[in-house]
């Protein structure tokens, strides 16, 4: 009997130590770092991550955005971690059975928008989740890439943190 119970306490032991690594390998944040966004996208090795400092509020604390692989990140906004949260901007519409938030900033000549869009209200249902990185100017194409799987973490918690986009068509020319 004791030997059983050994066996059954190793065995959950295991299962928990690898339920603990698929969860730091579904991001891009690092340990002490909030999740407030991430998925994988393309290959499903690569991976989009907004993350943030346990206490993010308007004025203190950091947010991140983070492309590429574990291990090797090939793009990281903004480089330092003061004041970031005037570089990134808040959208939201919500009506019954739709709900479209997004987080965008703009690095480069480009417009990175994360984003979670959710259409109840027509048949199929469709619930969205990615980044759409836009050029500036009209000779290039905008770029979408969606998640291969539902996103962790949850943009909505940003609405009080970061600054309204009034240029974007979700805020509706409204912008709280």
């Amino acid at each position: 009997m004791s030997k059983l119970l050994l066996l059954l306490s190793i065995v959950l032991l295991n299962w928990n130590t690898w339920l603990l690594a698929d969860e730091t390998q579904r991001t891009l944040c690092r340990e002490g770092e909030e999740v407030l966004f991430s998925c994988p996208v393309k290959d499903g090795a690569t991976f989009v991550s907004l993350c943030g400092s346990k206490h993010l509020t308007a004025q203190e604390g950091y947010l991140q955005y983070r492309f590429g692989r574990a291990g090797h990140i090939q793009l990281e906004f903004p480089a330092q971690r003061q004041e970031t949260q005037k570089m990134f901007r808040y959208a939201q519409y919500s009506r019954y059975q739709v709900n479209r938030v997004a987080v965008s900033f703009q690095r480069g000549g480009y417009t990175y928008a994360l984003f979670d869009s959710y259409e109840g209200d027509m048949l199929p249902k469709t619930h969205q989740q990615g980044v759409q990185v836009t050029p500036s100017g009209v000779a290039r194409k905008e770029v979408t890439l969606v998640c291969r799987r539902a996103a962790i973490g949850n943009l909505y918690s940003l609405s009080s943190i970061l600054p309204c986009d009034k240029d974007d068509p979700l805020n509706m020319g409204e912008c709280r």
